[in-house]
């Protein structure tokens, strides 16, 4: 994400002013990043849901990367995502989504108001 578009959309929704770059706000973005990933992307893997653990996040330029990952899942035949991150910041909002499983790759890009894409192994 644009580091200045999910400063602006975690403030709003946090009723807070915070920096994305100060080391003294890292552990508030440590709790608002999750909450607000999770309320707005939702997976499931062959029909079942699936729980996202936070990792953590970094900023790299005008860039802000946010890091999750789901464990014991042994195989997958069909991914479904719902992902309306940022729509709630802006309708001009794009989602691009890379899947990887056993090194195939698929990709997709959402344009805002689409939410759903499938991908299937």
């Amino acid at each position: 994400m644009f580091a200045d578009d999910l400063e602006q959309i975690i403030e709003k929704h946090n009723h807070t002013q915070l920096d994305i770059s100060a080391d003294k706000d890292k552990s508030k973005f440590d709790s608002y990043i999750p909450a607000y990933v999770k309320s707005h992307l939702n997976l499931s893997v062959d029909g079942k849901a699936i729980d996202l653990s936070y990792i953590g996040f970094e900023k790299e330029k005008e860039s802000a990367y946010s890091y999750f990952q789901a464990e014991n899942i042994s195989s997958v035949k069909k991914i479904d995502i719902n992902n309306s991150i940022l729509h709630d910041f802006t309708s001009d909002q794009i989602n691009i989504i890379h899947v990887i499983v056993n090194g195939k790759r698929q990709s997709t890009k959402l344009d805002y108001p689409n939410t759903a894409a499938s991908f299937s192994f």
